[in-house]
């Protein structure tokens, strides 16, 4: 939280029970680079408590004891000026690399991003990269709750099981996404839920793109 300006380089997050990290609460400035998220958020040592106070305990669990919802590898909320560059993010049960909102004018660059939707279950599903625009669980007057806006996608390798390679929520607007090779995913390459303009071009892949905007 509020972190500014801080370089986190070579190492590797294994099994942690929630994300691997999240850069949140008015983060500004970080640089990742050459990083391993591999097996994170799959949400099984959590009480019911843990799960109260994170507003997920009614998504219910699975039957192996672990919560439905599910966390990314990389988490970013109410976060600007980041570089994510030549990390491996791989296996992750609830997400990639996921923006949850408020994430501003960050640089997410040449990334392998590999099956990262091993917790996927009948009420979620997962994505590579996620540009997203997530509500308020609860009224807060130090934080915002805005869609993702003027971010960069670019080079990455995304590929495997995921619901959708890049997912690009409501309202967000003029992410540029472009350069990514998408492979194998269960949907679409590029899934744009957004009817606000956002720039897709030269992506390779071998799924197909929505895209709301007109």
């Amino acid at each position: 939280d509020v972190a500014y300006l801080c370089y986190i380089l070579n190492n590797t997050v294994y099994q942690n029970d929630k994300e691997g990290i999240c850069l949140d609460y008015g983060t500004i400035g970080f640089y990742l680079k050459e990083n391993v998220f591999k097996a994170n958020g799959r949400r099984i040592r959590q009480s019911d408590e843990d799960l109260r106070m994170d507003f997920v305990l009614d998504a219910g669990r699975m039957d192996d004891s672990s919560a439905k919802s599910k966390l990314p590898g990389v988490s970013l909320d109410n976060t600007a000026y980041n570089i994510l560059e030549n990390n491996i993010v791989v296996n992750n049960y609830g997400g990639g690399i996921k923006m949850v909102r408020t994430t501003v004018r960050s640089l997410i660059m040449e990334n392998i991003i590999r099956d990262n939707n091993m917790g996927q279950n009948d009420n979620f599903h997962f994505f590579g990269i996620e540009v997203g625009a997530a509500v308020a669980d609860v009224e807060s007057t130090d934080m915002d709750f805005t869609p993702d806006f003027e971010n960069i996608i670019c080079r990455n390798s995304i590929t495997g099981n995921h619901y959708s390679g890049v997912f690009i929520g409501e309202e967000c607007y003029v992410n540029d996404i472009f350069d990514n090779v998408i492979m194998e995913p269960q949907m679409f390459a590029i899934e744009a839920i957004s009817t606000k303009f956002n720039s897709i071009v030269n992506n390779i892949s071998n799924a197909g793109i929505r895209n709301e905007y007109q």
